[in-house]
């Protein structure tokens, strides 16, 4: 805690600037919040106004490596280095096992009920380091249904944002907004129900970030603007590059390409002077086994087909000599 004291005189509703002493922070995130006390060196009759909306911020060096994923499997929300943003404490962001698009739960904002019109909430992605490779891609799914006719005026719609900051959040640039009708993933349209979307109610979109390749610490804000119409869904957020996704354990002499994959078949490229592979496994986000051989595979390729996994990131596990090798691999159909 910071105490800066002011000497002045301030007329009633007139404002001044105060220049607070600098303070070092640990990385991460933090809340900043403003506050007066001790008026003319007395309690204040009225603190109700005397603190300002918190401020959060991050510090960071460098941020997380690509790939980058997150399912909202974990029973945790907001998930484990993100940032919720819920300026007037009301409805926001939360996790959901109601709705999916992989896994058993996907993050969802209840605009059905929220009758803040125009309110604005974010979840806020940790610090993201963009250098690595090249083709630095954005991708996620939504579901979204309008509650009324987009024919009809006036029209109404929620809308969803997406925002990078590569200066720690002080400023925020869009790279994605949608709504009406260009976000809907559901027919029809509009539907005077609570949308909860089917598994074929999602649509996957896409964002190149090659524009803030150079960013080492990039932070994501998937931003809600309700106008009180319905819910709205986001799930399987993949954050990855070239050199990313691509991955190459050369210890082991073993490669798994394309990466990622428009239809789930992979091949699996054991190089003439490596080993034997033991064992072959493939595991989703949260553990889960979803592929595996357990017997030796000869050098040269094997194809492994995983067609009939959702999009999403998933870990290829290879073992040779008792000892394992993890890649990233990427299914986006």
């Amino acid at each position: 805690v910071l105490t800066q004291a002011y000497s002045g005189n301030l007329a009633p509703t007139a404002t001044a600037t105060v220049n607070l002493p600098s303070l070092s922070v640990t990385p991460g995130t933090h809340t900043l919040t403003a506050y007066t006390t001790l008026p003319n060196g007395a309690a204040d009759a009225n603190a109700t106004n005397d603190a300002a909306t918190p401020s959060i911020f991050n510090v960071v060096s460098t941020g997380a490596t690509l790939p980058f994923f997150e399912g909202f499997e974990a029973t945790t929300f907001p998930p484990t280095g993100w940032t919720l943003s819920n300026p007037d404490a009301g409805i926001t962001w939360a996790r959901t096992t109601s709705a999916k698009k992989s896994g058993v739960a996907s993050m969802y904002i209840d605009n059905a009920n929220y009758t803040a019109n125009g309110a604005l909430d974010a979840l806020i992605s940790p610090a993201v380091n963009l250098t690595a490779g090249t083709n630095q891609l954005l991708t996620f799914e939504v579901a979204y249904r309008l509650y009324t006719d987009p024919s009809t005026s006036p029209n109404y719609s929620d809308t969803l944002n997406v925002l990078i900051s590569t200066n720690c959040g002080n400023t925020y640039s869009s790279i994605y907004k949608k709504f009406s009708s260009a976000l809907t993933t559901a027919t029809p349209v509009f539907s005077t129900t609570t949308f909860t979307p089917t598994a074929n109610q999602w649509r996957q979109e896409s964002v190149s970030l090659t524009s803030y390749s150079s960013s080492s610490a990039a932070f994501f804000k998937f931003q809600n603007s309700t106008d009180y119409e319905n819910n709205m869904y986001i799930d399987d957020i993949n954050i990855t590059s070239t050199v990313g996704i691509n991955s190459y354990a050369p210890l082991f002499g073993v490669s798994v390409y394309p990466n990622p994959s428009a239809d789930g078949h992979f091949f699996v490229d054991i190089k003439k002077d490596a080993d034997k592979v033991e064992r072959l496994a493939v595991y989703d986000m949260i553990g889960n086994k979803v592929y595996g051989i357990d017997q030796n595979i000869p050098s040269g390729f094997y194809e492994m087909n995983l067609d009939k996994l959702g999009n999403g990131t998933y870990l290829v596990e290879v073992v040779k000599e008792s000892k394992p090798v993890y890649m990233r691999i990427v299914i986006n159909k």
